[in-house]
């Protein structure tokens, strides 16, 4: 689905499609952002939206490190294999 932005205020419905309702909602959602924002344009109200949106998300985790490689002067092994079930 492509939705085109409206610059001009979006009327309300009733809407035929989907396509119209999303493209009724984005555009009210690009003005909104642009006036939160204090943007000169919708599009660049969306950028300021995006970037505050990453900005506020945690920092991503690193990878976990294999074992293979990576050992653990005080890891212990433990042979599940032969453990008494008793």
């Amino acid at each position: 689905m492509i939705i085109t932005i409206d610059t001009n205020k979006p009327e309300p419905g009733p809407f035929a499609t989907d396509q119209e309702y999303a493209q009724f909602v984005m555009s009210n959602a690009a003005l909104s952002y642009q006036v939160q924002y204090g943007t000169a344009t919708p599009d660049e109200g969306i950028t300021a939206a995006r970037e505050a949106y990453n900005a506020s998300l945690p920092p991503p985790q690193p990878a976990p490190e294999t074992a293979q490689g990576n050992e653990d002067e005080h890891a212990t092994d433990i042979d599940t294999e032969n453990v008494d079930q008793g």
